[in-house]
């Protein structure tokens, strides 16, 4: 078992470099939204498949997501960005 902090991109890309040496490591999946980032760029140094920078931000930004798929085309449900003064 390899400990690492899952905040930590560098942490992670070391420790799928590790179980890549003995193991044909195909893909690193983020177990939760706050890591999706983070799991995306070392899965891009390992040259994995992995989500684009302006995807990631789709995925934690609600708002972004939103846009997106409406930009796409989709229905999505009515929305609005409240900013905190």
């Amino acid at each position: 078992m390899i400990v690492v902090d899952t905040n930590n991109s560098e942490a992670i890309f070391a420790a799928a470099q590790e179980i890549n040496l003995n193991n044909d490591l195909q893909a690193i999946v983020p177990g939760f939204e706050y890591v999706v980032d983070v799991v995306a760029t070392a899965a891009g140094r390992l040259g994995l498949p992995h989500l684009s920078q302006q995807t990631t931000t789709s995925v934690r930004n609600k708002f972004a997501n939103r846009e997106t798929l409406s930009a796409a085309g989709l229905d999505v449900p009515r929305y609005a960005l409240l900013m905190a003064a």
